[in-house]
């Protein structure tokens, strides 16, 4: 016997589907949106507050590290470091190499900027979580391009073009070799027009992300030109990259509910429509 469902039943379905769709995508991301946290850390100059101003932009909450030895790791998702130095790595940084691994396998999200690159270790391969076999290559240089329209290029924070980020001092401090990135890495920002030299990438390592870069954020965040650096690139990171590859908060599951929830209504619709039209 086939249940008969009523053009009562199908305006009600019709109309609350309208009314959860939009109430549950605008108080999930609500949600969400607040309940993000993201530490940052700048080497060696542990007192510095510049990364935070992107950070509270994004409505996130800005959590300042001066002392990583004691940071509680497994209390955050997003990591934000940025290396002002030429000549190195504190050890303040290098001790935390395998925590860092941890972190990420584990589904954080770490974004490092990076100024030092030479020929003496220890080398970004060996402190970023699954980079030991990246090929580093210290070039300073003025010109980075954007190698395809992404939430970095053209973001909620403004617009990248090939020249946005150019004549810097410098723009960017290295590149890593394309063909050495770990599989499925993504990259963002290149040298110039060779996309086989990355400036900046993504790459998974466990069920988390590393982003990183070869640009000296932390010299534009002290106000330097170009302000782009500052003003659009720094801000339309944080809000893709922390939003795309963190570990959803549970409104995204919530979300991930509604949309199932809703898909059943609409099929139940469809249905009621066929039943109705039936001779």
């Amino acid at each position: 016997m086939k249940t008969l469902i009523t053009p009562v039943m199908v305006e009600a379905m019709r109309r609350l589907r309208f009314l959860l769709f939009p109430a549950a995508f605008f108080f999930g991301s609500l949600a969400q949106a607040q309940t993000v946290v993201v530490a940052y850390f700048t080497d060696g100059a542990t007192s510095s507050t510049a990364p935070a101003a992107a950070i509270t932009r994004n409505n996130y909450t800005a959590q300042q590290i001066t002392n990583l030895a004691t940071f509680d790791f497994s209390s955050n998702k997003v990591l934000v470091i940025n290396e002002p130095s030429n000549s190195g790595y504190s050890t303040a940084l290098t001790d935390q190499t395998s925590t860092l691994a941890t972190f990420v396998q584990n589904g954080g999200l770490l974004i490092f900027h990076d100024r030092f690159v030479n020929g003496t270790p220890p080398l970004p391969s060996s402190l970023l979580p699954g980079a030991s076999g990246i090929t580093f290559v210290r070039s300073e240089a003025k010109n980075i391009d954007v190698t395809f329209s992404s939430f970095i290029s053209n973001g909620t924070y403004g617009t990248l073009t090939n020249t946005s980020l150019d004549e810097g001092n410098q723009s960017e401090h290295r590149y890593a070799v394309r063909s050495t990135l770990p599989a499925g890495a993504v990259v963002y920002l290149s040298y110039g027009s060779d996309t086989s030299k990355a400036v900046g990438f993504a790459y998974k390592f466990g069920t988390g992300t590393v982003y990183y870069s070869t640009i000296p954020l932390d010299y534009y965040l002290s106000g330097n030109s170009p302000a782009a650096f500052a003003d659009i690139y720094y801000p339309n990171l944080l809000a893709g990259i922390s939003q795309l590859r963190a570990v959803p908060e549970p409104s995204v599951v919530g979300l991930l509910l509604s949309g199932i929830c809703g898909l059943g209504l609409l099929r139940k619709f469809r249905a009621g429509k066929q039943l109705i039209r039936r001779p």
